[in-house]
């Protein structure tokens, strides 16, 4: 049963995201790998810098996912392996790293997604698809440390395979160091002031901190590779389009206004005949 504390945190990171130039928002979105699901994902569009001919290519498409953790234990395992788990972590974090510099770069170069940028160095890699043994088994030796240590493997495989351009972690203070965060992860602190439930200015989001995860953190590439964020930015689509229409069994004469927005959801809102209801 999820929490009204967490169901805020959600409704406060679809906001948050809307602040921070998000087209579109959407809670309980399946992730391109079906089998994890995030609290809050988002699509935007960031611009690219004019080319050598001065003509400024496409807005790049962008994905945010955002999982929410209210308390300490929803998160991290406490124990006394936690230490451990941490150093082996980046022990094979680095690994990783090293083999798809080294090799999967070298012997796998199809799984790189040309034209994915500007810049070469920076084009995007499919490194889900590498079939180099060395590679598959470190990467399920992280996923069994990860289970261990956060309860689950969505973190690891999010970041690893980049499943969306960018990802956060949103929690109150206290619940999680930097050093905590899974490796391509951000973070960003929600205030027990905004936990409250009332509305809020727009200003209190904005200033909320928030510390991306740092681009040597990021593995691989900076960017998502092209059919993972056409699948989420497809997946918030059909997760927006649930959430809209979740109010269809109002009584009648009532349209049930169910947005991701700052504050406690409106109720039943009673449309008059001849009019349509709307909602800014």
């Amino acid at each position: 049963m999820e929490t009204h504390r967490h169901l805020e945190l959600k409704r406060i990171a679809a906001a948050w995201l809307l602040s921070r130039g998000c087209l579109a928002v959407a809670p309980e979105v399946t992730a391109p790998i079906p089998r994890f699901r995030l609290d809050v994902a988002g699509y935007g569009e960031g611009r690219r810098l004019p080319d050598e001919s001065g003509r400024r290519p496409p807005p790049q498409p962008r994905t945010v996912a955002i999982e929410c953790k209210q308390v300490r234990s929803d998160f991290i395992r406490d124990s006394r392996a936690r230490e451990r788990l941490l150093k082996e972590r980046e022990m094979l974090e680095q690994r990783c790293a090293f083999l798809e510099e080294t090799h999967v770069r070298h012997h796998e170069p199809h799984l790189r997604e040309s034209g994915s940028s500007l810049f070469t160095e920076m084009e995007a890699w499919d490194f889900a698809g590498s079939r180099l043994a060395s590679y598959r088994e470190t990467m399920e030796r992280l996923t069994r440390v990860e289970q261990a240590l956060y309860k689950e493997t969505k973190f690891c495989t999010m970041a690893r395979y980049r499943l969306a351009d960018e990802l956060f972690v949103m929690a109150p203070p206290g619940v999680l160091t930097r050093r905590e965060l899974p490796r391509g992860w951000g973070l960003v602190l929600c205030p027990e002031a905004l936990l409250r439930g009332r509305p809020r200015p727009i200003e209190d989001l904005i200033a909320m901190f928030t510390e991306a995860a740092p681009e040597e953190d990021v593995p691989g590439f900076a960017s998502s590779p092209v059919k993972f964020r056409r699948r989420l930015i497809r997946n918030i689509a059909i997760a927006a389009t649930r959430e809209a229409y979740r109010g269809q069994m109002a009584p009648p004469g009532t349209v049930q206004l169910s947005l991701p927005g700052f504050g406690p959801a409106a109720g039943p809102q009673r449309v008059e005949s001849g009019t349509h209801g709307s909602s800014t």
